[in-house]
């Protein structure tokens, strides 16, 4: 019996410690909002390129692994990310409904922490 309790509350203490873990590992963290001065010259050419004309709301830094411009383009929401060196990342379109929070999505496994770039 006393086996049996004890083995029940090891299953009980694993349990909520995991839950509190994945708490803490599912909190959002937005990502940094900087100034045009301090994204890399390449990145911010980068982006005059692809999309030539566009005025920028906002930089940001993406946990130091590249940066993303969120403007408007055509009446639509757009995020533009780009690498630290300005090769172009990928673009996110915010469609009619979303609230304005985009989250890294990098296919690094490892890497299950990423900012939320908050465009509201």
């Amino acid at each position: 019996m006393k086996k049996l309790t004890f083995l029940l509350l090891a299953i009980l203490f694993v349990s909520v410690s995991c839950e509190k873990f994945k708490e803490r590992h599912d909190k959002e963290t937005p990502c940094a909002v900087v100034s045009r001065e301090n994204v890399p010259t390449a990145v911010v050419s980068a982006l005059e390129s692809k999309y030539a004309g566009v005025t920028v709301d906002k930089w940001f830094n993406k946990d130091n692994h590249g940066y993303t411009a969120s403007f408007a383009s055509g009446g639509v929401r757009k995020l533009a990310e780009f690498n630290n060196n300005g090769t172009f990342v990928g673009e996110d379109v915010e469609n009619d409904g979303e609230e304005g929070e985009h989250e890294d999505d990098d296919d690094d496994e490892d890497d299950d922490e990423g900012c939320d770039c908050e465009t509201e």
